[in-house]
């Protein structure tokens, strides 16, 4: 019989019939009605996506980034929108960020981390200063980052974002406090270099772009809220990986004691899901076209067509 108790991340609920342990039947929701609460979000993703969608064409406008308005006289929008798909550097950009992107989801904005320290590692009272050294090792990496891919290239810079997974597969074999403070560091510089570099990389690929296509001007804002597009639906994969191997897993909310098949998942959900992610997304980025040389032969041909 499980013992229920308030976890870290929760607020318990009273128990109104007084007994030890709440009731089961008043809590479990119904396969119906978590089909329900999924289908009921997809709208709610929706409409997220498009406001994002629409809020950087705006904030680009209002920067004066190649009018929009421009692009609506030259080329229609879906004529547009159909030239950048078809750029193979933007395609082979955003494969690779949405898988990574889906890595960083699963693995700490989902909560899984803290679920893992709390379940699965014996960290219950650390969690909180794991989570804050990697916000602090996150927030520091950005500067850190930005000089390093100032020297060494940004293609060179993305292998930061692999030097994670290392140090969460040996958090996962060998639970340790010490260890636990190294991965939260490391991670921390990770994610940040996972957060620099697509905004770094995007101007790269608009100025690749202009090249190509010096008629057709305009692309900047489909560029720019794309990417967030894509964005936002990696984030709403990573929610729907987590929750439904949770689920899968037998996870029960308030629970102290879980069963051990949701520590197995757990350590499934911090190691080998973002560690598969990451891989595939920085093997797809080795095909990534725009290196510092054509970067500098690109912006020689665009001060050429000014």
């Amino acid at each position: 019989m499980p013992s229920y108790c308030p976890l870290p991340t929760s607020i318990a609920c009273p128990n109104p019939s007084g007994s030890g342990s709440p009731p089961r039947d008043a809590e479990k929701l119904s396969t119906c009605s978590k089909l329900c609460y999924g289908i009921g979000g997809i709208p709610n993703q929706i409409a997220a996506s498009a406001t994002a969608f629409y809020l950087q064409i705006f904030l680009l406008d209002i920067a004066h980034v190649s009018s929009f308005l421009k692009l609506e006289r030259k080329v229609s929008f879906f004529k547009g929108h159909g030239l950048t798909m078809k750029s193979r550097p933007y395609l082979t950009f955003t494969a690779a960020f949405f898988l990574i992107s889906a890595a960083v989801q699963v693995m700490i904005e989902q909560g899984n981390f803290v679920l893992f320290c709390t379940h699965a590692a014996g960290l219950r009272n650390h969690f909180q200063t794991l989570v804050l050294i990697i916000l602090v090792s996150a927030v520091l990496g950005i500067p850190l980052w930005q000089k390093f891919l100032k020297h060494f290239g940004k293609k060179t810079a993305t292998c930061g974002i692999s030097w994670m997974i290392p140090f969460v597969i040996m958090l996962v074999t060998i639970p340790n406090l010490i260890l636990a403070y190294v991965t939260a560091f490391v991670s921390g510089l990770s994610i940040a270099a996972s957060m620099l570099l697509p905004w770094s990389m995007l101007p790269d690929l608009v100025d690749h772009f202009r090249v190509q296509h010096p008629h057709s001007t305009g692309h900047e804002t489909i560029f720019y809220s794309s990417y967030v597009f894509f964005h936002k639906i990696s984030a709403g994969i990573g929610l729907g990986i987590s929750s439904l191997s949770l689920e899968f897993a037998g996870f029960q909310s308030g629970v102290c004691k879980q069963p051990q098949s949701v520590a197995t998942m757990l350590k499934i959900l911090i190691a080998a899901v973002p560690a598969t992610l990451i891989s595939t997304g920085l093997f797809i980025l080795l095909f990534y076209p725009i290196t510092e040389k054509s970067r500098k032969e690109t912006k020689f041909a665009l001060e050429n067509l000014r």
